[in-house]
């Protein structure tokens, strides 16, 4: 049975808009836990090595191998059943990430495709789950998404600051739209929905966030194939959403 009973508009809207938020993913109990669990990466209570990369937005790697409990949460189990139902039972994790943006960080991630960092795969199946630890809001920085824009497959990108790319923004103004969500609630998005973020423009409220992403296993098998495992190891290939 699908994980939701609403499974079928969920599956609509993402075929649709390239974008559909599932609430209630997490729950109160378990987005504290997950939520203290990175504040303990933050702060080196937790050892992350070389996967935690600081800055106005901080980013902690594959928190999946570091603390391996994870994959037991209802998070991890919840999102792979719903992927697996929307998308195919041979789709599996590719990577997660934990994302940070503070409060007073200035910093956007300008208009781009997360497909647009990955190499040239043949199946093109992939989907990225953001999950919210925290409420987020347009003053800290909650996704923005252009609708539709996935089914004009990868677009152009150039090279922008700090190894990210970009392209042009979405036309017309009318198909982006921001999405502000409680926490514990997930944003599901294809590998070539065009997305971005603002600043967080708040004193006080961090924006945290958990980025899972899905693709075939024969396509994370080729990828790591190519070298490229999402900074799972130092020399690995690594793409920063930086969200």
């Amino acid at each position: 049975m699908p994980l939701y009973s609403d499974h079928d508009s969920i599956k609509t809207t993402l075929d649709t808009e390239g974008v559909v938020v599932v609430e209630g993913v997490l729950c109160e109990d378990e987005t504290e836990r997950i939520g203290k669990l990175y504040n303990m990466m933050i702060k080196g209570a937790i050892e992350t090595g070389f996967r935690k990369t600081e800055g106005p937005i901080t980013h902690i790697v594959w928190p999946s191998d570091i603390v391996p409990v994870l994959h037991d949460t209802q998070v991890y189990r919840r999102l792979l059943g719903l992927v697996k139902s929307l998308y195919g039972k041979d789709m599996v994790l590719d990577y997660d990430m934990f994302i940070d943006k503070a409060p007073g960080t200035s910093e956007e991630t300008q208009w781009h495709q997360d497909a647009a960092y990955w190499p040239s795969l043949p199946d093109q199946r992939a989907l990225s789950c953001w999950v919210a630890i925290d409420r987020t809001t347009e003053e800290n920085g909650c996704l923005w998404y252009a609708l539709g824009s996935h089914k004009s497959g990868v677009r152009h990108h150039q090279q922008a600051s700090h190894g990210r790319r970009t392209c042009d923004a979405p036309h017309p103004i009318s198909c982006r739209r921001s999405y502000p969500v409680e926490a514990g609630s997930c944003i599901l998005h294809t590998g070539t929905t065009l997305h971005q973020s603002l600043g967080n423009f708040t004193s006080n409220s961090h924006r945290r966030g958990l980025v899972m992403n899905f693709k075939p296993v024969s396509m994370v098998d080729l990828e790591r194939a190519k070298g490229f495992d999402h900074g799972r190891s130092p020399q690995g290939k690594i793409h920063y959403l930086r969200y």
